[in-house]
């Protein structure tokens, strides 16, 4: 009830609840009276009980009332305390608000200062996110539009001011990068040039720095795994971009790529950095520098080392940038540098001529392009820069060298070698490699004699010179080749070819040049025997390049073609020491006087067959002392051969028509004298040189010439004589012995014969007259019947010769003194002969050497 009293009084219904209240009371009422009428007694006692009921009602009514004044009263007071508690707690909830609001407000505001702090402290990314958070802060608070307006706007702006301070310092670091990209390369490259020692060092058992002597061949040592020591070495190398020296911070550079990567600029960024590292590798290529002399090398080393530094770098990049740079995109780079590269080293390199230079350009490269190869980069086609700088450098190398042998062979006095103190003999084994050294002899001698000095050696001081250029020439051409391993091959080729130019063309040339300019007999000569030990030294060179091929796992016969050059120069210089010999005989020769209708016999030579023979005296003891006796046997040959022809060739020339045989025997005279000096010679290969010529003449003083129509004495006796010889021979006797029956014949040409004038008696001399026939002819005037039956048998001789010659006769004619001899066989115990003066020395030698095996 008291909530229902509550709730009517609340609602201000109490006059409708009381009208309630009366009707529901009546209604009652009147269910009482029905139930009293049923229930009378019932009644008056549910009446009794109302009755008090109602008066407890009524009591209870003003209870209620007064109760209900009071209810008032202090619903009244509730209210107004309600109204009061209802602003306070409206209040109290703006007040919390408010709180909140500012509190999120100083976390923005701290939120937007820590992004400056950031910014100021160049923590850009941390930056970049303080944005993002702010962001996020201002569109969860819902702050004043205007104030929320102008922070939203602001963010914006706060990002590009970021991306452009990343931007600049992106900027700085490729300038600061630009900078050290030489000491990085240089770094790069005294690393590898390091490691190159090391390898060196690992392979050959010589320290990095520790000098060899010179020529000597490093000895393959190994005591560990060189795969193993390369990883070590690289394993204690140092950073090239974070060293004492060097340092490159790349925090700029990632940082700015994670920057714009975050503002979705990533793509914009990895162009912008293309486009500027193109732009710093072509001011790199740009560089200007000449390659004319040693000090035009610094400007090519800061190319190459601003180069190096530039890849590495790249390759760093590429490494660790977080695919900021591409593999595909660096070597697409590369191969735009390699181009420029090769087009400005090439240029550059037209002017080089100095081969010195050009190995130490080659020693640059090398590093290099080991350098860069080490980071991965394609070098092929700077090898093959390689392979034409090598060329170049083979041409200026032997052109040098040519220019060098040149002006030796030119200045060399061709006079053996002495040698005058034990410091210049040591010399001589490291440019001759001691093989010629022992043939001439001293490589053999006692320890005695090797502590002679001076001492003399065969060869002339060019062919000691010719050898270390030569030996240079090749060690130059490997220094330039280290480091071109699979390469090795090609350059191995162009070296030997260019070698066999150096040594067939320019070494032969040059000495041929000489000979042929030269009339000094000693000069020739002295050739001939440099030429043997030039052609020695061939073999030599070849086995020195052979170890060379060894040396870098190559091996395989070297053979020179050079040997055989020097052994056609050989018979040149030959020809030309015949020339000269035989032009001084032709000298002696043309004041040579035969009177061959003389009636008068001498038993002298001929005065200047005196001079002749002293002069071939003085040859043996002087000029040809020291020639091999091969070679002095040659000389000899050919010199004795020439005189013997002509000698022929002046008894058979068709100008002397008519031949006495006092005038045989005076020439008899002669040539008795030169068997003599040859016999003194006690050279068994020259013995035979005027055997011709002899029996020719004891043809004509036999007394039994029909022995020559007997084929078996003929050859044994008149073997070498053709029978067309013997014709004109026996012809010209027959023209003097008809003429001298005539007594004005014989008169006039006793009258008009010459005075000879005689000679000193000299020791070769051994003449026999033949005083029977010469007395026959100088006392009588008709013919005694020895001298018939001559004349008979010359007729019948030159009858049968004419009728089996018939057919040759007019080729007979044509020969007379220009016929060449006969060559005899090796094998009968004759030497070779030469075909004028072009003879064959090592067909001489053959023949000596089969003749005295």
């Amino acid at each position: 009830m008291a909530q229902i009293l509550k709730t009517v009084f609340r609602n201000g219904r109490q006059e409708a609840f009381l009208g309630q209240l009366e009707l529901f009371i009546a209604r009652k009422e009147s269910e009482i009276e029905r139930v009293c009428n049923f229930h009378y007694e019932e009644f008056a006692q549910a009446v009794e009980q109302l009755l008090r009921i109602r008066f407890d009602s009524s009591r209870l009514k003003n209870t209620i009332a007064e109760l209900n004044a009071q209810l008032q009263e202090s619903g009244a007071k509730l209210l107004e305390t309600t109204k009061l508690l209802a602003t306070n707690h409206r209040t109290l909830l703006n007040i919390d608000s408010a709180h909140a609001t500012l509190q999120s407000c100083l976390r923005l505001l701290e939120r937007a200062n820590k992004v400056f702090i950031q910014m100021d402290n160049r923590r850009f990314y941390a930056a970049l996110r303080g944005l993002e958070e702010l962001e996020q802060g201002i569109a969860v608070t819902q702050v004043a539009v205007g104030q929320t307006s102008r922070e939203e706007e602001s963010i914006p702006t706060l990002r590009e001011r970021i991306r452009n301070e990343v931007t600049k310092e992106t900027k700085d670091w490729l300038v600061h990068a630009r900078e050290l990209s030489r000491k990085v390369g240089r770094l790069a490259m005294e690393q590898t040039a390091y490691r190159q020692a090391r390898v060196h060092a690992a392979m050959t058992g010589v320290a990095p720095g520790q000098p060899t002597a010179e020529g000597e061949q490093p000895q393959q040592k190994r005591k560990v795994s060189l795969s193993v020591e390369l990883v070590l070495n690289e394993a204690n190398e140092e950073n090239l971009v974070d060293n004492e020296t060097v340092k490159i911070d790349f925090r700029p550079l990632y940082q700015g790529l994670h920057i714009h990567t975050t503002l979705g600029l990533r793509d914009q960024f990895k162009t912008q950095y293309e486009s500027d590292r193109r732009a710093q590798l072509d001011l790199v290529l740009s560089s200007h520098f000449t390659l004319r002399g040693v000090e035009d090398m610094v400007g090519f080393e800061s190319f190459l080392w601003d180069i190096v530094g530039f890849f590495v770098v790249e390759s760093v990049v590429g490494e660790t940038g977080g695919g900021l740079r591409t593999r595909a995109a660096i070597e697409k780079l590369w191969e735009s540098a390699v181009t420029s590269i090769l087009s400005v080293t090439s240029s550059n390199l037209q002017d080089c001529g100095s081969p010195d230079l050009f190995l130490e350009i080659k020693l640059l490269l090398i590093t290099f392009i080991q350098t860069l190869e080490g980071y991965d980069y394609n070098v092929e086609r700077l090898y093959e820069l390689m392979g034409g700088l090598f060329a170049r450098y083979a041409e200026l190398m032997k052109v040098g060298a040519s220019e060098r042998i040149r002006m030796i062979v030119e200045l060399d006095d061709f006079s053996p070698m002495i040698i005058d103190n034990q410091s210049q003999y040591e010399q001589l084994p490291r440019s001759l490699r001691l093989s010629p050294i022992a043939k001439s002899g001293l490589g053999g001698a006692s320890a005695a004699l090797r502590n002679v000095f001076p001492r003399t050696l065969p060869f002339s001081k060019g062919v000691f010179q010719v050898c270390d250029i030569v030996r240079k020439f090749i060690n130059g051409y490997y220094r330039f080749a280290e480091g071109f391993m699979h390469q090795y091959g090609a350059m191995d080729d162009l070296l030997k070819d260019s070698l066999e130019i150096l040594l067939s063309q320019h070494v032969s040339q040059a000495i041929l040049t000489k000979v042929a300019d030269s009339q000094n007999l000693n000069l020739v000569v002295q050739t001939l025997t440099n030429l043997d030990f030039l052609e020695s030294a061939t073999t030599d060179f070849e086995d020195f390049l052979m170890e060379k091929r060894i040396s870098h796992n190559k091996g395989g016969r070297v053979a020179l073609q050079s040997k055989r050059v020097f052994q056609e120069t050989h018979k040149q210089v030959e020809k030309r020491v015949f020339e000269l010999m035989n032009e001084k005989i032709d000298e002696f020769l043309e004041v040579a006087e035969y009177d061959w209708l003389t009636t008068i016999v001498s038993t002298k030579p001929s005065p200047y067959l005196y001079d002749l023979v002293n002069y071939l005296t003085t040859i043996n003891s002087s000029v040809l002392s020291s020639c091999p006796p091969q070679i002095k046997s040659f000389i000899y040959f050919d010199a004795f051969d020439h005189l013997s022809r002509n000698l022929e060739g002046v008894l058979l020339t068709p100008e002397v028509r008519k031949i006495s045989m006092q005038a045989v025997e005076n020439f008899h005279v002669d040539i008795a004298f030169l068997e003599n000096f040859v016999e003194k010679l006690a050279d068994p290969n020259v013995l035979d040189t005027f055997e011709e010529v002899r029996q020719e003449i004891n043809l004509l003083r036999s007394e039994t010439l029909e022995e020559y129509m007997n084929p078996s004495i003929r050859n044994r006796k008149y073997g070498r004589i053709k029978e067309h010889k013997v014709i004109v021979l026996l012809e010209k006797w027959v023209a003097f012995s008809v003429e001298f029956k005539s007594p004005r014949s014989l008169f006039s040409t006793c009258g008009t014969a010459p005075a000879t004038p005689s000679p000193p008696t000299h020791t070769y001399c051994r003449i026999r007259p033949d005083s029977s026939m010469f007395g026959s002819l100088m006392s009588k005037r008709k013919d005694t019947p020895a001298e018939t039956a001559r004349r008979t048998a010359i007729d019948n001789i030159l009858r049968a010769m004419r009728s089996q010659a018939s057919a040759t006769r007019d080729v007979a004619e044509r020969e007379s003194v220009d016929l060449p001899r006969s060559a005899t066989p090796v094998s009968a115990g004759k030497p070779p002969t030469p075909s004028s003066a072009t003879g064959s020395m090592s067909s001489f030698v053959l023949g000596v050497a089969r003749r005295t095996g």
